[in-house]
């Protein structure tokens, strides 16, 4: 009975603890700018693939980057549902044989 007692305050713990980092997830939502921008980098990148001889972002990955990064990650980038880190970032950039600051020339100078 004494061990019951526990189980259900370890529920009610973590179910507190999921609900809390469910409220913050929330308020890290992608902004609309935020989401054309990843947009506008994930076609960038689909056009570098293709400037280096790769008829797809899928060919790239067979070719070149299946070692490094899975597969979906690649996908949900060059879609733009995905923010990646910096450090994917890098990888790309080194995979494509470019400095990584040209992954950023998409962006309008203003």
């Amino acid at each position: 009975m004494h061990w019951t007692l526990h189980l259900k305050i370890a529920r009610t713990i973590d179910w507190t603890n999921a609900s809390a980092k469910r409220n913050v997830l929330r308020a890290t939502a992608k902004s609309k700018r935020d989401e054309r921008w990843l947009k506008a980098f994930g076609a960038h990148l689909r056009k570098l693939i293709r400037e280096n001889g790769y008829r797809s972002p899928y060919q790239f990955w067979i070719e070149r980057a299946g070692d490094h990064i899975s597969r979906a990650n690649l996908n949900y980038i060059v879609t733009g549902r995905f923010d990646p880190k910096l450090t994917t970032i890098r990888l790309l950039a080194r995979l494509l044989n470019v400095n990584w600051p040209k992954l950023f020339e998409f962006e309008k100078r203003r």
